[in-house]
C-alpha cells in the first residue's frame, strides 16, 4: 500500500467508516493504523515530519521497504511499509516482538557476510531476502540485544517438578578454525504441573556423549529442576548413563517410534512387510491387556519362524517400552515417543537449511535460542497441553492400586504352569 498521511481529514474519515461499518475492510483498517503508528515513531526519532524543516532534525527519509512475509494477525496478514533512512536504519519498536527469530537469522547471515565467510549460496539468500546493504553497526546492535535476551531466557529458574520431560538431540554444522565440524544441540522440553508445556533449555556439545548430557542435566538442576515423573528419550547410551547419574531412580520411557525402527533394521524387506502390522498393533494398543496380547502374538509368530535372536533382543527391550502403560491412558499418545520434541527439531532444521553453516558457536546459540524461546513462550501463552498432569498421575496410580489383584507368588505360578504341562 502507498505511504499513508494521517491527516485530520483522514482521521475523521476513518472514524466515520468505523462507526458506520460501511465498506470498511477491517484488515485494511488495521494496516492503516499500523502504518500511522510507524510514521509517528519515525517522526519522533528524526524530529521531523514529511517535508518539515526543523533545527532538531537528525536524519532524512530514503524511501520504504515492504515486509515480504507481512505480520500475522488474528484476522489475516498485513504488509506495512518500513521507512528507510539515508544513514543508519529504522525498525518500529512495537513490531520487534513479532520477529525475534527473523532478527536472529538476519544477524547470523549478516555476520557471515561481514566476516568474509559467506558463500555464493549465502549471497543469493541475501538477495532473495532483499538484504543488499549490510550495516555493520546494525548487525552489532541487533546481535547484542538478541544475545542478552537469549542468555536471560536460558538461565531463568525452572520449576522443581515436571510431569513429563522429553529429551533429544539434533546435529548442525559450525565453522571452527577454518574448518567445519558437526555440533550436537541437546534439547529438553517438559510439561509443568499446571499442564502447560515449555522448553526447559538446550546445550551445545561436540557429540551426544554422556559427559555432554551430564553437563546439560546438571545445568537444568542448577536452575531448580529436581524431578520428572517420566523422562522420554531414544535409547542413546549417553542419555541413559547421564540420567542415571543426575536423576537416579526416576523412570524413563524408551521412544516406541525409535524402537520400531530398531526392530525393522533387523529384518529383511520381505520380513518387514510380514511383521510390521504386528509391531504396529503393539505400539498402538489402547489397553494394557491388548498390549500384552499383541506382544504374545508377535513372539509366537517369531518362534514359528525360528527368529530366536530377534526374540532375545525384543525381550531385552520389553521393560523399557512398557513404562508408559503405568501412566494415565489419556497421556499415552504423548508420552510413548519423542514425537512432541521432534516437531521442535523440525523447526530448527528448517532454519538450518537457510543458514547452511553457522559462522561460529555463538551464532548457533543465538538462532537456536531465539527459536526455542519463541516456541516456549507460545506454548505458555496458549492452551494447556494436559490437565493437572501430576495430580492425574497420582490419582490414576491410586485407582490402579485399588483395583489390582495381589500378585501371585512366583513359585506358585511356576507350580501351576508345571501342573498344566503334566496334565
Amino acid at each position: 500500500m502507498a505511504q499513508l498521511e494521517l491527516s485530520k481529514s483522514g482521521v475523521d474519515d476513518l472514524v466515520k467508516q468505523i462507526r458506520s461499518g460501511d465498506g470498511m475492510d477491517f484488515l485494511y483498517m488495521l494496516e492503516f493504523i499500523v502504518q500511522a503508528v510507524i510514521k509517528t515513531e519515525l517522526e519522533h526519532l528524526i524530529s521531523a515530519g514529511y517535508y518539515e524543516h526543523t533545527q532538531d532534525r537528525s536524519n532524512y527519509r530514503n524511501g520504504t521497504r515492504k515486509r515480504k512475509k507481512g505480520i500475522k494477525t488474528g484476522i489475516g496478514r498485513i504488509y506495512p511499509e518500513i521507512p528507510k533512512l539515508r544513514s543508519g536504519s529504522f525498525y518500529p519498536s512495537f513490531l520487534k516482538q513479532y520477529d525475534r527469530i527473523d532478527q536472529a537469522l538476519y544477524n547470523i547471515l549478516a555476520e557471515s557476510y561481514v566476516n568474509g565467510v559467506s558463500t555464493r549460496k549465502v549471497q543469493q539468500l541475501f538477495e532473495k531476502s532483499g538484504m543488499h546493504d549490510i550495516d555493520k553497526s546494525l548487525v552489532s546492535r541487533c546481535g547484542a540485544s538478541i544475545d542478552e535476551e537469549v542468555k536471560k531466557w536460558r538461565n531463568r529458574p525452572l520449576e522443581s517438578n515436571y510431569a513429563y520431560i522429553w529429551v533429544d538431540a539434533i546435529y548442525t554444522k559450525v565453522r571452527d578454525d577454518g574448518g567445519i565440524r558437526p555440533m550436537a544441540v541437546l534439547i529438553a522440553t517438559g510439561v509443568r504441573e499446571d499442564g502447560y508445556r515449555e522448553v526447559l533449555g538446550f546445550h551445545l556439545g561436540n557429540s551426544e556423549s554422556s559427559q555432554n548430557w551430564k553437563e546439560f542435566f546438571q545445568f537444568l538442576k542448577s536452575r531448580g529442576l529436581r524431578r520428572s515423573e517420566l523422562w522420554i528419550s531414544d535409547n542413546h547410551d549417553g542419555i541413559i548413563r547421564a540420567l542415571d547419574e543426575c536423576f537416579p531412580g526416576q523412570q524413563r520411557q524408551r521412544c516406541t517410534v525409535h524402537w520400531l525402527r530398531n526392530v525393522l533394521s533387523k529384518l529383511s524387506k520381505s520380513e518387514e512387510r510380514k511383521y510390521l502390522p504386528l509391531l504396529k498393533n503393539i505400539i498402538n494398543s489402547r489397553t494394557k491387556a491388548s498390549f500384552r496380547l499383541e506382544w504374545e502374538t508377535l513372539i509366537k509368530q517369531l518362534e514359528l519362524d525360528r527368529k530366536y535372536k530377534l526374540i532375545d533382543w525384543l525381550e531385552s527391550s520389553y521393560e523399557e517400552i512398557i513404562i508408559y502403560l503405568d501412566f494415565p491412558p489419556e497421556h499415552w499418545s504423548k508420552i510413548k515417543s519423542t514425537n512432541p520434541i521432534e516437531r521442535v527439531n523440525k523447526d530448527i532444521r528448517r532454519r538450518d537449511r537457510v543458514v547452511v553453516i553457522y559462522p561460529d558457536e555463538k551464532s548457533c546459540i543465538k538462532l537456536v535460542g531465539a527459536l526455542l524461546q519463541d516456541i516456549s513462550e507460545k506454548w505458555l501463552s496458549g492452551n494447556e497441553y494436559l490437565t493437572n498432569p501430576i495430580a492425574r498421575i497420582r490419582e490414576y496410580r491410586m485407582e490402579e492400586n485399588r483395583t489390582r489383584e495381589p500378585d501371585k507368588d512366583l513359585t506358585q505360578l511356576h507350580l501351576e504352569r508345571a501342573k498344566t504341562v503334566f496334565i
